[in-house]
This record gives C-alpha cells, sequence and structure tokens, in this order.
C-alpha cells in the first residue's frame, strides 16, 4: 500500500476579504442569487454573489 500525504492548500475567505487581497489570485465560491445579462444595446451584466457570512 502507498501512503500518501494529503495536503489541503486552500484558505477560504470572506468574499469582502477576497477583495482586499489583490495581490492574490482568488477563486469564488458562494451562491448566485441574481444574474442580469446584457440588453441589446448594453455591453455588460451583472453577477451577485453572497457567501455565508453575509
Amino acid at each position: 500500500m502507498i501512503n500518501m500525504e494529503i495536503r489541503d492548500d486552500y484558505k477560504f475567505l470572506r468574499v469582502e476579504d477576497a477583495f482586499k487581497a489583490l495581490h492574490l489570485n482568488i477563486s469564488l465560491i458562494g451562491v448566485i442569487v441574481e444574474l442580469d445579462f446584457p440588453t441589446a444595446s448594453d455591453c455588460s451584466c451583472t453577477l451577485r454573489i453572497i457567501d455565508p457570512w453575509h
């Protein structure tokens, strides 16, 4: 049997703290509560995410 060490290199942050960590690559995990797609002439969309600490 091979003995393998399992490492957890993830650090979970609140969304508000993730915005302060500008020098890091951040992956967001949350719940999408609202999503608006662009209309005919708009070039942007809105995505609202909440986290468990909200």
